[in-house]
């Protein structure tokens, strides 16, 4: 159900005009930290490779956000007026009372440039929870996310059940923050999402 769940997200994405990307799992250890995370979601739980080729692909990835950006920046440096993406991947993290690490499936978008702005990108995830038979999605403001613009932020919410407070977390969505752009040599605004798609994919009514 699951590949199949995954073959639908991908034609509604595509049918909204997004491009899928796919990106290398061995990344920089500075990935998170330059994109505005810090703490543990800075790489505390990085799984490191034994012989790696280089730092800049040392570790494997805890979240997809890193190298989207990656991908947007390459896209602006090269004159590309505009970049509509997504991807759909695994991200690993280090599980002490584990031999292999943790392995989950995260769904980023990431787009600059078409007339996109907060709301667009509100519009995606909307379509897609609809298309999906997910109901109510909540939206609520978030002003602590380091990797997004604090006024222009939402955390990503199911609509909750008895018992479970304001609702399951799906993830992240907004305008990337100045400072992150910066960081990448981005001289526009950004627009990211990630959701665990673990969540939504065992969400959905189809």
């Amino acid at each position: 159900m699951g590949g199949t769940l995954r073959t639908h997200l991908r034609n509604v994405l595509t049918g909204m005009g997004l491009s899928e990307i796919q990106t290398y799992s061995f990344v920089s250890p500075a990935g998170p930290s330059q994109t505005g995370f810090s703490g543990e979601e800075a790489g505390r739980n990085f799984v490191r490779l034994i012989n790696p080729l280089g730092e800049e692909n040392s570790v494997m990835r805890t979240m997809l956000l890193p190298n989207m950006m990656e991908v947007l920046a390459r896209n602006y440096t090269r004159n590309n007026p505009s970049a509509l993406t997504f991807e759909m991947g695994n991200t690993f993290r280090t599980n002490p009372s584990a031999e292999l690490p943790d392995e989950a499936l995260s769904l980023c978008i990431g787009a600059y440039g078409g007339g996109w702005d907060f709301f667009t990108l509100k519009g995606v995830l909307e379509n897609i929870f609809e298309s999906m038979g997910i109901p109510d999605p909540r939206f609520v403001p978030e002003t602590g996310a380091g990797a997004w613009h604090p006024g222009r932020c939402a955390r990503v919410l199911l609509r909750p059940g008895d018992g479970e407070g304001e609702g399951r977390p799906l993830g992240t969505m907004g305008q990337a923050h100045p400072s992150v752009c910066e960081n990448y040599g981005l001289g526009t605004e950004v627009f990211t999402a990630e959701l665990d798609l673990a969540v939504l994919i065992a969400a959905a009514d189809m």
